[in-house]
């Protein structure tokens, strides 16, 4: 079922997540199933079903389309025109609505509505929805805002031309300088700051991350508690 925005066009909605680590990965299990279990887990309980799940990958995943990466790979994230072609090969609809999620972060069952209502509403919009920070090494939790950033590490984009413009997280900077920005009050995704043992110590002495406190939707818990499963698992 489409969703059907003001003037009469039909949505087409990508989420897209990079999932890019050898099986020589130290991690490499463990990251599978908070893939599996956090990430996808979070997609499968949306409210609003009219989206399809991407996975930028050398892998084949069961039940998802996914986007070869070849020799594409590295540490930080991959060359933003793998994704682009394979988005303008495949995907040739538009306006066309693509979100990025992190393999590791999770989304509130409301999420994709949002982002939906959102563009029904008034078009070409940079959607940014008020995440959570969950830090599993200290077990706090807090609205996560930094100066020049913003407020989520999840990010859509309404593509409405010829030309894609689907770019990675780690350009934020450069889409929230060129396109305008929405927001809404209501918390809808899960930013983990990851353990110690897992990822490096530096977000949790990092103060920022450590202010804000905020009630923690019911939704939240159960990523949360599951996260905290795998960490422990990691820590033994």
């Amino acid at each position: 079922m489409s969703t059907l925005p003001k003037g009469g066009w039909i949505l087409k909605h990508l989420v897209i997540i990079r999932f890019n680590y050898p099986e020589t990965n130290k991690y490499y299990d463990l990251r599978h199933r908070i893939l599996r279990e956090i990430c996808l887990g979070s997609l499968e309980k949306q409210t609003n079903k009219n989206f399809e799940i991407l996975i930028a990958s050398n892998e084949t995943f069961q039940g998802y389309k996914t986007i070869p990466l070849g020799d594409d790979v590295g540490r930080l994230g991959i060359n933003k025109d793998t994704i682009r072609s394979f988005v303008a090969e495949h995907y040739p609809e538009r306006p066309l609505i693509t979100t990025r999620i992190d393999y590791d972060d999770a989304a509130l069952p409301t999420y994709i509505d949002t982002i939906q209502r959102h563009v029904a509403g008034d078009g070409d919009y940079v959607i940014d929805v008020h995440s959570y920070t969950a830090n599993i090494g200290t077990g706090s939790f807090f609205a996560h805002y930094r100066k020049n950033h913003l407020g989520s590490m999840f990010l859509s984009l309404v593509e409405q031309g010829e030309e894609i413009k689907t770019a990675l997280y780690f350009l934020h900077f450069r889409i929230s300088q060129h396109y305008p920005i929405r927001k809404s009050k209501a918390p809808h995704c899960i930013y983990f700051i990851h353990p110690i043992s897992f990822y490096g110590s530096r977000y949790l002495k990092d103060p920022r991350y450590n202010r804000g406190h905020e009630r923690i939707p019911d939704e939240c818990k159960p990523y949360v508690e599951k996260w905290n499963e795998i960490v422990r698992e990691i820590e033994k």
